[in-house]
């Protein structure tokens, strides 16, 4: 009998290491997230955009301590807010300079329980420029350039448009991102990177549509970009 106990304690505690070793599943923890699609922004980037700290995992008995759970930015005042288990800033303004600059949005919060000592948790959630890409369609032009493009960051997958527009596809993408294997169009369809002539300028690869395309209505459309 009391080796069946101690083989459950055993075991209770193999759990409980691997669950540490696991990370969020067993132990609190505080995460930051942004309203952002991704943590990457194109060069130069300067936006709104709103952050938000909420904390997991909080052990029994434990509370957030007063006015300790805090956002803190870069070159922007502090968020605070004294007990919540999650805040949320009002939108920052993010700027970035040239490639691999960033901008950190920081959060701390502490936990405090009747003699417990406090646990204390951090996270910081950073924001890198990366060279930007440009898409857009418009009319044929047999000297690529990115005049009329929208830009995003290099590693952008999604191309979004909202207006109605006749003309051709234009992707270009930094030398140093992948090769384009395909294109899902707007209904799904699977375009082959054989469809769009190819060019490189300096630092920049060129997809050019082989023919025009239209778009129409008001709708948002979304290309997706496969690199694989």
């Amino acid at each position: 009998m009391e080796s069946n106990i101690y083989d459950v304690v055993i075991s209770e505690l193999i759990l409980k290491d691997a669950g540490v070793a696991g990370g969020s599943n067993y132990t609190p923890y505080v995460l930051v997230t942004s309203t952002l699609p991704s943590n990457s922004v194109q060069e130069y980037f300067n936006g709104l955009v709103t952050f938000s700290s909420t904390v997991y995992n909080i052990p029994s008995g434990y509370t957030v301590k007063a006015n300790t759970h805090s956002m803190a930015y870069t070159a922007v005042p502090t968020t605070t807010d004294g007990s919540s288990t999650v805040i949320s800033s009002s939108p920052i303004t993010v700027i970035v300079g040239n490639f691999g600059t960033t901008f950190l949005a920081s959060s701390t919060v502490t936990l405090e329980k009747v003699a417990e000592p406090d646990i204390v948790l951090t996270n910081v959630y950073t924001i890198t420029a990366v060279v930007p890409m440009y898409y857009g369609i418009k009319p044929f032009n047999s000297t690529p350039d990115i005049t009329g493009l929208t830009s995003a960051a290099g590693n952008n997958t999604v191309l979004t448009f909202t207006t109605s527009i006749l003309g051709r596809l234009y992707i270009v993408l930094p030398d140093s991102v992948a090769p384009i294997v395909s294109v899902i169009d707007p209904s799904g369809n699977i375009i082959p990177v054989s469809a769009f002539a190819f060019d490189t300028i300096v630092s920049l690869k060129y997809y050019l549509m082989n023919w025009d395309i239209i778009l129409t209505g008001l709708n948002l459309k979304y290309f997706t970009i496969r690199f694989s």
